[in-house]
């Protein structure tokens, strides 16, 4: 079970899901990249809880428990150590997001550990064969719009003739693979 968790932003939503898991009496790292920031957050989760107390939903050492269980951090990479699970709440502003972007690999090693599935979601992609997604992602944007249009990187792929496994190239390239080397 999960029990060390990241909130990578500590605006409103990133400081309710921090108090929220903490509540829940995980361990949270909240991150942002200002101190002033964190103060602001940790000063609406030490008067949300507050409430609680006054409404007699729990106990003031209850709410020093659970203000105890979140630590401000300031560095993504004090952020991301010894977590199970990082979660991001920055506001839509691309640069921001960029900062946290994740490759392949990584994204198929958090599905494959955190939700205990057998392969990530690009290994599946390469495994049912990008031809496939890509024919899928294109009967649902006719039935149901552009939000399921197929993303660039697959259009280009199946263009290239690289489907995945079937073809020894994808997301992933398997040509070694078949030489007795795993990627």
């Amino acid at each position: 079970m999960i029990q060390n968790i990241s909130v990578i932003g500590s605006g409103i939503m990133g400081s309710g899901i921090a108090q929220a898991l903490a509540m829940g009496g995980k361990g949270v790292k909240l991150y942002d990249v200002s101190e002033e920031s964190l103060q602001k957050a940790y000063s609406g989760i030490t008067k949300s809880l507050s409430r609680f107390v006054k409404a007699g939903r729990m106990t003031e050492e209850e709410a020093q428990e659970i203000v105890a269980n979140i630590v401000a951090v300031t560095t993504l990479e004090e952020a991301c150590k010894d977590v199970e699970l990082v979660i991001e709440a920055v506001p839509e502003n691309l640069a921001l997001k960029e900062e946290g972007v994740a490759g392949k690999e990584e994204i198929d090693k958090a599905i494959r550990l955190g939700l205990n599935y057998p392969m990530g979601p690009f290994e599946l992609a390469d495994y049912v064969g990008l031809d496939t997604m890509l024919f899928a992602s294109q009967g649902l944007t006719e039935a149901f719009g552009e939000r399921f249009r197929a993303p660039q990187a697959l259009v280009k792929l199946v263009e290239a003739g690289h489907l995945g496994k079937k073809t020894g190239k994808g997301f992933y390239d398997y040509t070694k693979e078949k030489e007795g080397v795993k990627r």
